[in-house]
């Protein structure tokens, strides 16, 4: 006669079944045929032959999951502080969805992410979105006194000056630590910098991926070249103006393949090719206006019969141009650097006690092409916002100073001794361009004195021994530091500073004050009201790669074959593939406690009635 242990590992068995389905994405109605299959194979099995699932149940099971999970989180958002990041995308359905991702310290003092809900919006003005986001935490108060973060791309709905989500959000708690993600700013800044170059630059590596990418023969022909020189064969990534990397990524293939473009492109030539006219081009780079600026009536005169081109003739012409192969290598120097900026921050394991070094170099890097050394030597700290005053104050290198300049830090990456005088002061004219709208922009986005407070979790940094910010950083968040008194920050504060912890300095900052945390024999902090404020500190969110990780499963779940999913199903089955996928062994582990969670939840479902919290001995889920 099965016992209970047998129904709990009976019910076990469902919820892998079930998981398993999720995280490699395929759908429910596989459930009938997965059950007749462990039957057949495992007939000696008593598990096996009871094993009874079909769709409607993994329903049930997945909206278990789904609350259990969110039960988790709710009980951590109570205690701790966190933050929300905020974004919103439309899937196949062609429906707008708006995602909330919590981030938050673990027991272990490590960040974790976690998805809170996911709705479909009919409206993005910011209203309907502030309102969908007091339903994700059903405006819950005992919750919203531990929100210390916020983060959110730059559009108006989300972070304009007037009547936006952001602004919303902080008239109802004005201590949160509002965050534009620095990755769409790295980006923005890119972009912005990229207007001052020559538009054949963009144009060119534009057109290279759409040449190869709409012709299947034409690719291949391309890889076989390749191939034929004894290379590896690679593709040209597509430059997307949505995706962050994407023009480095493409710049870096394309310079590596360069003399091979070159000789693809002239065999073309010499064997015959297409004519195209110049309009039917531009249609076919698919150009983002508003972004590049590349075309405008004035460049192109559409469909007029003598100003037919050749595609093949047109590129190879850019490509033996040693001018713009000058820019493709500046491109490459300056884009790698905002690349390695992006991925420090859209990483989950990038250690927040060094933002502000991070910060300070990416400024550092633009700012010192359009501001002398002198000025900037040691100072940028105290010289960032007078030179922020007025455009005039920003620039103080000659042209001549950059030259110089551009020649020690470029001259081995950039081929510009092979370009002659005047091509020379066309190239110094527009790269110099670049760095001061790029410098505006920086001015524009990122205030650098924001990140200060960050080096307080750098255990090895001379700036924890400052008091005074410590108390500037308690005054900010003082409302969710339950009730605490000046007096008893303060002098806590300096009893931890005046405490020797042997800090070891091969150890990271988490893993010490994981230590410092848990330092006392009675398993109480000695410091609590400082390491709450480090742990508000450590959950600041400072970009939203999150949420859009979340967008890419939602994504793989919901494909054109399965694009009438229901919106709370496909929330459901987005928040357990992204618990799947931050812990692998999730449901492996399980202890007995999580699994009746699991069936309370499911017995509470109005949809439900097979499972209660007690196992049955006749259970037929």
């Amino acid at each position: 006669m099965p016992n209970l242990k047998f129904y709990e590992e009976l019910f076990k068995n469902k919820v892998k079944i079930t998981t398993f389905l999720i995280q490699h994405n395929l759908p429910m109605n596989l459930i009938p045929d997965l059950v007749s299959l462990a039957k057949s194979c495992f007939q000696d099995s008593l598990l096996a032959k009871n094993l009874t699932l079909n769709e409607k149940n993994s329903k049930d099971i997945i909206f278990g999951i789904q609350e259990a999970l969110k039960y988790e989180v709710y009980d951590q958002l109570k205690q701790k502080p966190f933050s929300v990041l905020i974004d919103e995308s439309t899937d196949i359905s062609n429906k707008k969805q708006l995602a909330f991702v919590v981030r938050y310290l673990n027991n272990n003092f490590e960040c974790e992410y976690a998805l809170m809900d996911m709705k479909h919006i009919e409206h993005a003005d910011s209203e309907t979105l502030y309102q969908a986001f007091l339903e994700a935490f059903h405006n819950d108060e005992e919750i919203f006194q531990n929100l210390v973060g916020l983060s959110t791309d730059g559009a108006n709905n989300m972070r304009g000056i007037h009547n936006s989500l952001n602004q919303k959000i902080l008239l109802k708690n004005k201590g949160i630590y509002s965050i534009h993600c620095l990755c769409h700013i790295a980006n923005l800044i890119a972009k912005r910098a990229q207007t001052a170059l020559p538009e054949e630059v963009i144009m060119l590596v534009k057109t290279l991926y759409n040449y190869f990418s709409r012709s299947s023969f034409q690719n291949d022909e391309y890889l076989n070249l390749q191939k034929s020189l004894g290379l590896q064969p690679l593709r040209i990534p597509q430059p997307s103006p949505t995706r962050w990397t994407g023009i480095s990524e493409a710049i870096n293939i394309i310079l590596e393949r360069w003399s091979v473009l070159e000789l693809f492109f002239h065999k073309k030539l010499e064997s015959g090719n297409r004519l195209i006219t110049q309009g039917e081009l531009e249609d076919d780079i698919e150009i983002d206006q508003d972004i590049y600026n590349l075309f405008d009536e004035e460049n192109f005169e559409r469909a007029k019969p003598e100003n037919k081109v050749s595609i093949e003739q047109k590129v190879y012409e850019l490509l033996i141009d040693k001018e713009i192969k000058a820019y493709i290598q500046f491109l490459k120097c300056t884009l790698t650097k905002i690349a390695c900026f992006i991925k420090a921050f859209e990483g989950n394991n990038f250690d927040c006690s060094q933002s502000y070094e991070v910060v300070f170099s990416f400024i550092k890097y633009f700012f010192s092409n359009v501001i002398s050394l002198s000025d900037l030597q040691n100072n940028l700290e105290k010289k960032y916002k007078t030179y922020m005053l007025t455009q005039n104050t920003l620039y103080t290198l000659s042209s001549s100073q950059f030259e110089k300049e551009f020649t020690l830090r470029f001259g081995d990456q950039v081929s510009i001794d092979r370009l002659s005088k005047s091509q020379k002061a066309t190239f110094f004219e527009h790269t110099y361009t670049y760095f001061k709208r790029a410098a505006l922009a920086i001015q524009n986005y990122i205030d650098l004195n924001n990140f200060k407070m960050f080096n307080l979790l750098d255990l090895k940094n001379k700036t924890i021994n400052n008091v005074e910010l410590w108390m500037s950083v308690f005054h900010r968040f003082k409302y969710m530091m339950r009730n605490t008194t000046n007096e008893e920050f303060y002098l806590e504060a300096i009893d931890f500073l005046s405490t020797n912890f042997n800090i070891d300095p091969n150890t990271s900052n988490s893993d010490s004050w994981r230590k410092i945390r848990y330092s006392e024999s009675n398993g109480k902090s000695r410091f609590p009201y400082l390491l709450r404020l480090v742990e508000a500190l450590y959950t600041l969110p400072y970009s939203t790669a999150e949420v859009e990780r979340t967008f890419s499963s939602m994504n793989l779940l919901k494909t054109p074959l399965r694009n009438r999913l229901e919106d709370n199903t496909t929330t459901a089955l987005v928040s357990i593939k992204e618990s799947l996928k931050r812990k692998r062994e999730l449901f492996e582990s399980y202890e007995v406690d999580n699994y009746k969670k699991i069936k309370h939840f499911i017995s509470e479902s109005k949809e439900s009635i097979a499972i209660n919290l007690k196992p049955l001995e006749n259970d037929s889920l």
